[in-house]
């Protein structure tokens, strides 16, 4: 692999941030502002001290968050001197709200094909784009949509030209009573990108594949208290390659508690059972050895811990941790069997304008009757996976709609298969625009 790519890359890399943030140091907005929503009134006359959080509906002791006076000695507002701003400043209080993020960003990465050895690497373009709608809360009833698209141009690869990313997710909620919530959300995912697959495939699966993903997860929650919830959800799930792994649907549902503690902390326990049905795939023997006119499936029990922390509820600190623990058990010989954990953890630090996020995950897999032939030990030794990701992302907000990032991102995969182990880099840099 040439060093004078990389180097280069450095390069444009730096003089393009240091041009950046240099040409937009110290720069001031004087736009006037567009009162179209709560967080608009920091600032304006009357409500310079407006210290609380974004959007008041989100309190649960506020019922009608039209009404300004409600806010009046609460935390974070106790020193709001303005009137009711619907009157004085002729604020209209939106029943939608819409706003799109666009980012351009220029990058390098390493082994683009996830491969053990020579892999290719290249500078690249990359393009993001993403959108929300949301009504504000209505009665009972609440909606959210999010559409997204990442674009990724390789200006040398010579395997692959690009990747692409893009989603939809919208998400319904009706609050059925003053303790209960129906939500219907649903998401559509296409991506076109270079993937290991490998983990319920009877050998290394690496490579670039388009594949279009439909799921919906209804979901009943249940308020058992001030802080803790209780629902019961639904799944259903399908996923159609056009190349590489077969298709395949789940199908399942799980049970879920969350414990919030105050503002600052809450923990998300889940337990999850589904099956999954292949399209085509067949079983295997316990010997490897494939059985003709069978079907495979598989059921998978999962278990899943989320803790969330602010270390007060106006800290710069929040800590994010994330446990999980799955079986998964096909309907033959147990040939494809496999148990997998999970540890995941981002930490980040908001001082400001800046945003520093740093995050890693670990995922381990130990298969019960797949054997891999170890060429280093030269030994036959039962298949085993682990799975390692890194993320450190940087931002900062250069005025109230433009704002600058720098990620790194680190991936790589440990096993005693030599032809499924690679290690992967890649970092860009870029400015996005909020409008």
């Amino acid at each position: 692999m040439s060093q004078g790519r990389p180097r280069c890359l450095w390069v444009v890399l730096l003089i393009s941030l240091a041009w950046v943030v240099g040409s937009l140091h110290g720069e001031e907005t004087s736009e006037p502002r567009v009162l179209s929503k709560w967080s608009d009134l920091k600032g304006v006359e009357g409500f310079e001290d407006l210290e609380g959080i974004d959007d008041p509906s989100m309190l649960d002791d506020i019922e009608n968050f039209e009404d300004l006076e409600q806010f009046r000695g609460l935390p974070g507002f106790e020193d709001l001197d303005g009137d009711d701003p619907t009157t004085d400043l002729n604020l209209e209080l939106p029943t939608w709200d819409f706003v799109t993020t666009l980012a351009g960003s220029l990058g390098y990465r390493d082994n683009i094909l996830l491969r053990p050895v020579d892999g290719e690497s290249s500078g690249f373009w990359r393009t993001d784009l993403e959108s929300m709608l949301w009504r504000y809360p209505d009665g009972n009833t609440e909606f959210v949509a999010m559409i997204g698209f990442t674009d990724v141009r390789y200006f040398s690869a010579e395997e692959t030209d690009g990747e692409q990313t893009a989603f939809f997710h919208a998400a319904w909620d009706w609050n059925t009573t003053p303790w209960s919530t129906l939500s219907l959300p649903a998401q559509v995912l296409y991506q076109d990108q270079v993937l290991d697959f490998s983990a319920t495939e009877a050998e290394t699966a690496i490579g670039q594949v388009q594949v279009f993903s439909f799921s919906i997860n209804p979901e009943w929650s249940v308020a058992a208290g001030e802080s803790l919830e209780v629902g019961v959800a639904g799944l259903y799930r399908t996923d159609h390659f056009r190349a590489g792994p077969d298709d395949f649907q789940d199908v399942g549902g799980h049970l879920r508690a969350v414990y919030k503690l105050g503002l600052w902390a809450d923990l998300d326990l889940r337990y999850m059972v589904f099956r999954r049905d292949y399209a085509t795939r067949i079983q295997y023997n316990e010997f490897g050895k494939p059985l003709p006119d069978t079907k495979l499936k598989a059921d998978q029990r999962q278990v899943e811990g989320r803790f969330n922390l602010k270390f007060d509820p106006e800290s710069d600190w929040s800590v994010k941790a994330k446990v999980g623990y799955l079986e998964y058990r096909d309907n033959g010989s147990g040939y494809f069997d496999y148990d997998r954990s999970r540890l995941g953890l981002e930490l980040t630090w908001t001082p400001g304008p800046w945003r520093f996020m740093i995050s890693g995950s670990r995922i381990h897999y130990d298969y019960l009757l797949q054997t891999i032939f170890n060429e280093d030990t030269v030994q036959i030794e039962p298949r085993a996976k682990d799975d390692f990701y890194g993320q450190f992302r940087i931002e900062r907000d250069l005025s109230e709609s433009l704002g600058w990032h720098f990620d790194c991102e680190a991936e790589r995969s440990a096993t005693n298969d030599f032809y499924g182990t690679y290690n992967a880099v890649g970092l860009y840099t870029g400015v996005g625009w909020t409008f």
